[in-house]
């Protein structure tokens, strides 16, 4: 999602955020994504850092 909308910004569109609730969550379950901070995590969100910004994926990766 994040990806898709970059890509929709970069494109010229305009993206409305709209603060109504569309679904309730609950912990009952693992998630079906999520695998604690590993490396595959750390690598997916160098990744995405440098799809959105080569030049700031750097300094985007070693940020808190």
């Amino acid at each position: 999602d994040t990806l898709f909308l970059h890509s929709c910004l970069q494109k010229g569109l305009k993206i409305y955020a709209v603060p109504d609730s569309i679904a309730t969550l609950s912990d009952e379950r693992e998630s079906t994504w999520f695998r604690g901070y590993n490396e595959k995590y750390y690598y997916d969100k160098g990744v995405l850092f440098a799809a959105v910004s080569k030049f700031w994926a750097p300094f985007l990766c070693v940020q808190d």
